[in-house]
């Protein structure tokens, strides 16, 4: 009822006014639509929740998108925070160029804070929706410039995740403008992980298991060695250390005294983490192998390609050029998995010709083929076990049976011979 109605209605009542009184107290007290705040925070409730499939075909996709024992490979989509700079968008240009065809790159701004309340979530939700398991999310802030958050998710939550600040970008553009070969970017890489950094902490070796799932592709059961075009080489360095420290022998000096006083701070160390893209190129070992100090690092890598038959048994030589991008990262925070989700997320199948695992039974333990079991047997009463009669038990009979006829002393031993004197 609007206001034109309910003055007519006051007009009609002869001027009594409750009428009119009654029909605004009808329109203040009728119940208005939600806003758009309430109804986008209800679309994003909805969007979170996860609704149990109905039909069968909804059953087989759900089944089909969970977690399997045997796994394909691992799609990425990449999203863009609520703010970004020019170089988070430069930098997830470049790593969805690397993780061709299994990338996704969703251009709308989404308000993500994945190590906030609620923001986990979100980045599943978003994860789910697009088949995806690994994600990398783009944001600048002043507190945090230039970060990239990379995680994976197991079973609809996220497994682990870590923040990683870009220091140094260099795209693939300015390789191709100094004449660098181009590859296909669709075909499988060879990942290498430079340096013992990497074993030295519980937090290196999960970031190398997360930068490994992220990048290693496809799996496949063999591969062609003349298909090996590209190498995409980790290595984690000292955070911000300068040229003469990484050259000097006490870097490892260095990198634990850096330990030491984070340890004492009660925060874990910084990792430095650095990305070169290169292209691989199979030579003969007899011919000369151009590229300027691409092909002399090859050289000192894989040894000297020149000459000889024990380099031509060896194998052909290789020569790499770098293809960029070059990606300097340093690690902020972190959210690692427990041992035990961690555990459940890396089980697999049994392998073929695998002994089954019996509970308490251990093959082979001393060395000499042998099958031990171990046996757990509950507490039993002894005397009221079910013996057999032996000879030895009618002895006490008969003495007792002697003495009751008056026959021998009462210092004669109970299971003894009667005295026959």
């Amino acid at each position: 009822m609007g206001i034109h109605s309910i003055r007519a209605a006051g007009r009609k009542g002869g001027g009594g006014g409750k009428p009119a009184k009654a029909a605004a107290a009808a329109v203040a007290t009728k119940r208005r639509p939600p806003g758009r705040g309430a109804a986008a925070a209800a679309g994003s409730a909805s969007k979170m929740a996860v609704r149990k499939p109905t039909t069968h075909r909804g059953r087989r996709l759900a089944k089909a998108r969970g977690p399997q024992v045997v796994e394909t490979g691992r799609a990425a989509v990449l999203l863009k925070g609520a703010s970004s700079s020019a170089t988070v968008n430069l930098a997830l240009t470049e790593l969805g160029t690397l993780l061709k065809p299994a990338a996704k790159k969703l251009t709308r701004k989404n308000p993500l804070l994945p190590f906030e309340a609620g923001g986990e979530e979100h980045v599943c939700s978003l994860a789910r929706l697009n088949d995806a398991s690994v994600f990398i999310v783009g944001s600048h802030t002043k507190k945090r410039p230039n970060t990239l958050t990379l995680g994976r998710t197991f079973d609809g939550h996220v497994l682990d995740m870590v923040e990683l600040g870009v220091r140094q970008l260099v795209p693939m553009l300015s390789f191709r403008r100094a004449g660098a070969s181009t590859v296909a970017p669709e075909t499988k890489a060879c990942l290498l992980f430079q340096g013992d950094d990497w074993a030295r902490s519980p937090a290196a070796g999960h970031l190398r298991s997360l930068l490994l799932d992220t990048f290693r592709g496809p799996l496949v059961g063999a591969v062609n060695l003349a298909g090996l075009d590209r190498l995409l080489v980790f290595t984690l360095a000292l955070p911000d250390a300068p040229a003469e420290m990484a050259e000097a022998a006490g870097t490892a000096a260095a990198a634990a005294t850096a330990a030491a006083a984070a340890a004492a701070s009660g925060k874990e160390p910084p990792m430095r983490v650095q990305l070169r893209h290169y292209a691989i190129k199979l030579v003969r070992p007899s011919s000369s192998t151009g590229g300027g100090d691409s092909a002399a690092a090859a050289t000192a890598a894989f040894g000297d390609p020149s000459g000889g038959a024990a380099a031509a048994a060896a194998g052909p030589a290789v020569a790499l050029s770098e293809l960029g991008p070059r990606l300097d990262l340093v690690s902020n925070r972190a959210q690692w998995a427990s041992d035990d989700l961690r555990r459940t997320a890396c089980k697999g199948p049994r392998h073929a010709g695998t002994p089954r695992k019996t509970k308490n039974v251990s093959y082979d333990a001393d060395g000499l083929g042998d099958t031990v079991g171990r046996l757990h047997v509950e507490r039993q009463n002894l005397g009221a076990l079910a013996l057999t009669r032996t000879k030895a038990l009618g002895n006490r009979r008969r003495n007792a049976n002697w003495r009751e006829g008056g026959g021998g002393d009462d210092d004669d031993d109970e299971g003894g011979a009667p005295d026959p004197t």
